[in-house]
């Protein structure tokens, strides 16, 4: 996938963006923004030997409510992120990354990218692996326009909506 944006969708379960399953996917320059999950992955959910590539993506204002805000590995996967930007996602474990090890440990590897909190901010399970690597932020990107989660006049994040902000820098 290529200059694509993915945003505003909504999951059941998992993957609130995209659920990948035994997938080699490579995302080059997309945007993932403003998606939602009811249980893992509220932008990308990888499951079962899946091992995409990132390269130059946004990952923004994506929420889960049990684990990985914007990314969330299991059984086996081994994702690999390059020059990406995660912020401002949110779950009760991972509000960024998730790393699980349900039934076999995943791993990630994270180079030239910016994650809120550095890897504090990656949740990684017992037995699962976090490497990471070379030239790796933990600042702000103040983008142009954050997007925003609008809670329609109720405390029930059930019917909030995404406005979409601008993420250029």
């Amino acid at each position: 996938l290529r200059d694509c944006s993915v945003r505003a969708c909504v999951a059941n379960k998992s993957g609130g963006g995209l659920y990948l399953e035994e997938s080699n996917v490579t995302l080059l320059n997309c945007e993932l923004s403003g998606n939602r999950a009811l249980l893992t992955g509220g932008a990308v959910n990888c499951y079962r030997y899946s091992d995409p590539n990132m390269v130059n993506c946004t990952v923004t204002g994506n929420r889960a409510v049990l684990r990985g805000g914007g990314l969330y590995c299991d059984w086996s996967s081994d994702p690999n992120l390059l020059n990406c930007i995660f912020w401002n996602n949110s779950a009760a474990e991972g509000a960024e990354i998730g790393l699980a090890n349900v039934v076999f440990p995943s791993q990630i590897q994270i180079s030239y990218s910016d994650v809120p909190g550095g890897q504090a901010g990656v949740f990684v399970d017992i037995g699962s692996t976090l490497n990471w690597g070379t030239g790796n932020i933990a600042v702000n990107p103040n983008v142009a326009v954050e997007g925003v989660w609008d809670p329609n006049g109720s405390a029930d994040e059930a019917d909030d909506f995404w406005i979409n902000g601008d993420n250029h820098l």
